[in-house]
């Protein structure tokens, strides 16, 4: 082996003749300095190589002291990361480089990638960003509803839905009437949380559509339908999220159906046949 590349023979100014120092002096020798970045890890901005690489033989590559799990928990506690029970994969097995990098990033955290670019390199199957409408918090990263490490809630979530989408969104449920769906905090079983063809986030062309994958629809086939119900307009009788009023409609009847049938028979909806 070519010891003289890091010990000189006969004598050095520096421990273990060394022939140069600091070590990372040394260790730049053959390995090149890597471009400053955003974020570094502070072992290899202190030059501080051997804390992570054995300098002369390992069992783990590249040199590393010990298998990646156990060398970055000797000072990033694995124990408190995935403490909770819903845990991020890589996470659990230990494979902290798969979401950062061991030295200098560009991106925060020691990212490999910014922010939804990282996730979407293992999560191909959603979300689908390339949909008309895309959740603005995704804009900026997943984090914002998902922790990365582990969580006390199912598919990684921050906090719990509906408290999760109040973070952002302003509250829904203050009326004394509150869609069951949204009492259950299941606001995405009519929203997307990702993206979407359409505007609200909505999973379904229509909002009937929406409504009728909860509400039996038993009403769009009768002989005789009214038009919004013909529509698949839920939304022009009944408020979506809460209301004062039951059966969650807008406004007041006879007013409700004032505001398209006039004062009665004698103002109908155009075409609308009496």
């Amino acid at each position: 082996g070519e010891c003289s590349i890091c010990h000189d023979p006969h004598g050095s100014s520096h421990r273990a003749n060394l022939t140069a120092w600091p070590v990372k002096k040394l260790c730049a020798k053959c390995h090149p300095r890597e471009a400053d970045g955003k974020s570094s890890h502070d072992p290899f901005d202190e030059g501080r190589c051997a804390d992570c690489h054995d300098p002369h033989a390992s069992d783990h590559p590249p040199l590393l002291r010990a298998s990646r799990k156990a060398l970055c928990s000797r000072c990033h506690s694995a124990a408190k990361l995935v403490a909770d029970p819903y845990k991020h994969q890589p996470a659990e097995r230990g494979e902290c480089s798969a979401c950062h990098l061991p030295h200098r990033s560009d991106f925060e955290h020691l990212l490999r990638r910014p922010g939804q670019a990282l996730c979407v390199g293992c999560h191909t199957d959603k979300p689908n960003l390339k949909k008309k409408f895309l959740h603005a918090a995704l804009e900026k990263s997943c984090v914002g509803c998902h922790a990365p490490h582990a969580s006390k809630n199912p598919k990684l979530l921050a906090t719990k839905t509906p408290g999760l989408c109040y973070s952002c969104h302003a509250r829904q449920d203050t009326d004394p009437v509150v869609h069951s769906a949204l009492k259950l905090g299941r606001c995405s079983g009519c929203h997307d949380p990702h993206a979407a063809n359409q505007k609200n986030l909505l999973r379904t062309g229509m909002i009937g559509d929406t409504c009728f994958n909860c509400h039996c629809d038993d009403v769009t086939q009768r002989v005789s339908s009214h038009w919004p119900v013909k529509g698949l307009l839920c939304d022009r009788c009944h408020a979506p999220h809460g209301s004062a009023r039951p059966q969650l409609l807008v406004v007041d009847r006879p007013k409700l159906c004032q505001q398209c049938h006039g004062d009665g028979p004698q103002n109908p909806v155009p075409g609308f046949k009496v």
